[in-house]
């Protein structure tokens, strides 16, 4: 074997490397930097998003409290239960489908008013938001639940009816 032969592909594959090396490096280096620009922009997008979320969902919630609000000055809701009540409430859901579900409950925690068809009343008080609003006498956000009345996931709203 020639020793000057074996030398000059050594020397090739050295300078083949230290071509390579800077070039790898470069590469990942723009990778990398593409990749942390990538995830700033994700970043940016998700708090965007989450931003008019947040907004939408606190609109919602301020809508649903002047609904609440004028609901609870129809008579026909005064009355628990009833074809009178069940119609006032399936009319008003129909029209903000929005809502899983609308009832009314006595002050004993009986639902026997609901948008919905009933097979039988459904008993809330064990509910925290029913519990909440009774002790507070205000508008309440409750906890996400699965809804006795619709089966879905629901946040509940709730506002007292009060006599006052």
């Amino acid at each position: 074997m020639n020793p000057f032969r074996s030398g000059i592909r050594k020397q090739l594959l050295i300078l083949i490397l230290l071509i390579l090396i800077p070039v790898s490096a470069h590469l990942w280096y723009t990778g990398y930097t593409l990749q942390q620009q990538a995830l700033a922009y994700a970043e940016l997008q998700v708090a965007q998003s989450v931003r008019i979320f947040s907004d939408r969902q606190q609109r919602f919630i301020e809508e649903t409290r002047s609904m609440l609000t004028v609901m609870s000055h129809i008579p026909a809701l005064g009355q628990v239960s009833g074809a009178e009540c069940n119609a006032a409430l399936s009319n008003m859901h129909a029209k903000n489908p929005n809502y899983s579900t609308m009832v009314v409950s006595d002050s004993t925690g009986i639902i026997d008013c609901c948008s919905l068809p009933l097979k039988n009343p459904l008993i809330v008080k064990d509910r925290e938001w029913f519990q909440r609003a009774e002790r507070t006498r205000e508008f309440v956000v409750g906890n996400f639940i699965i809804s006795r009345s619709s089966g879905k996931a629901s946040l509940p709203f709730a506002y007292p009816v009060t006599d006052t």
